[in-house]
């Protein structure tokens, strides 16, 4: 039977709360997929994005890592569709 995971990322900023728009596209943008059944998966190029956001569920955890000025910054992904859209 599997088993299904569910997460609580509500200390983390929200990718939609970024004013000027997520850069998505963005080179040194990573993304970081957690399956519910445990699985880790990353994707720096954009084709990779597109198919890292393309295999995610509802119950998955996907976090996007974009580097500030001064520190790694790390945010939940609370939008799929919106994350689909953004990298094209």
């Amino acid at each position: 039977m599997p088993r299904f995971a569910e997460f609580n990322a509500s200390s983390l900023r929200r990718t939609s709360s970024v004013e000027a728009g997520f850069p998505w596209r963005g080179q040194t943008v990573t993304l970081i997929r957690i399956d519910a059944q445990g699985v880790v998966s990353q994707a720096t190029r954009i084709t990779d994005k597109r198919a890292l956001l393309a295999q995610a569920g509802p119950k998955d955890l996907v976090l996007a890592a974009w580097p500030g000025e001064w520190r790694q910054d790390v945010f939940f992904v609370d939008d799929l569709k919106a994350a689909r859209e953004g990298i094209g």
